[in-house]
């Protein structure tokens, strides 16, 4: 395996061809041109479809609730079993704190668990593992602005969030009611 993993590097390094010139960055465009913070944020923002990144970075939350999507974009959440798969937590300690025999994975807190199924519920809308990830392809059941549907979409999830962290680290537990008032309070804010 490590002859053939060899002949692949091998194969690309022979089409690279080494100078005694500076290395130069360059922004990946149709011009090439010297790579600029500017240019890539004008390259970020300029495109007719916004990158994940701009739709996550550009919302108007806070830097916690922003940070917080991109691990979920990513799947990298500390949900328990993330955390088993990492080494950390062991099988038995990687259950959902509600469902005692199902693992919490970041699609369980957010889609499967009756907790959350219960707050999008009582908003008349359920998420699923297709749109989790990527809040503004969500088709919700009611019109808002395409200026805050992100936003408000990354706000509920984070409440879910918080409610799961306040049952596993304070053992308070959040009614769905509870949940949608502070979701509500931070809408205001």
């Amino acid at each position: 395996m490590a002859v053939a993993e060899r002949d692949v590097l091998s194969r690309y390094l022979s089409q690279v061809t080494l100078t005694d010139a500076h290395d130069a960055r360059v922004l990946a465009t149709l011009n090439m041109q010297p790579f600029t913070s500017r240019g890539a944020y004008h390259l970020l923002h300029d495109s007719l479809v916004p990158s994940d990144v701009v739709r996550i970075w550009s919302t108007h939350l806070p830097a916690k609730v922003k940070f917080f999507a991109w691990l979920l974009y990513h799947g990298r959440l500390n949900t328990r079993a993330h955390l088993f798969h990492r080494n950390i937590k062991t099988h038995d300690e990687s259950k959902c704190e509600y469902c005692a025999d199902t693992l919490e994975t970041d699609v369980h807190i957010f889609c499967e668990c009756p907790r959350a199924q219960a707050v999008w519920t009582r908003l008349r809308f359920m998420v699923h593992e297709s749109t989790l990830r990527r809040p503004w392809d969500a088709t919700l059941p009611y019109s808002l602005p395409s200026a805050v549907k992100v936003d408000i979409m990354i706000l509920i999830l984070w409440h879910i969030w918080k409610a799961r962290n306040a049952k596993i680290f304070d053992h308070r537990d959040s009614s769905p009611a509870e949940v949608l008032r502070h979701i509500a309070a931070d809408i205001d804010d």
